[in-house]
């Protein structure tokens, strides 16, 4: 035990902290004197680590597939209802139109909101563009 208290003020200070929050002396000191189960404990974190890593990884291409089914239903919607109104008669293409320019402040809302967007992710570059 004399030789863990000598050698745990010598590691970084980060080790210091992990050791001291999550072991006990006893265990350390077990561990020390039988490097066979020393060695099973550390295979059993590796082995740990790996099913997080896994886990990580699973989610990771979830969440991603999951991105690209929502972008991919989204343009199926957009791509249906251009179709509906290709097939919709002359009178009701223009009430549609009518009805869409009776709404022009929330397209203008909608164009200034997408507008500051691409200005934010463009890092506040602006292009010469007028209103």
């Amino acid at each position: 035990m004399d030789v863990i208290y000598r050698t745990l003020p010598n590691l970084k200070t980060e080790n210091q902290d992990i050791i001291s929050v999550n072991y006990k002396l006893s265990n350390l000191h077990h561990w020390m004197n039988h490097e066979g189960e020393f060695k099973k404990y550390l295979q059993s974190l590796l082995d740990g680590a790996n099913t997080n890593i896994l886990a990580i990884n699973a989610l990771i291409e979830l969440y991603n597939g999951v991105l690209a089914e929502s972008r991919d239903r989204k343009c199926g919607l957009i791509e249906g209802i251009s179709k509906m109104y290709d097939v919709l008669p002359d009178e009701s293409k223009e009430k549609i139109c009518h009805d869409l320019i009776g709404k022009r402040k929330f397209f203008e809302d909608a164009y200034r909101l997408i507008m500051d967007t691409f200005k934010d992710a463009a890092g506040g570059k602006e292009d010469a563009v007028q209103e």
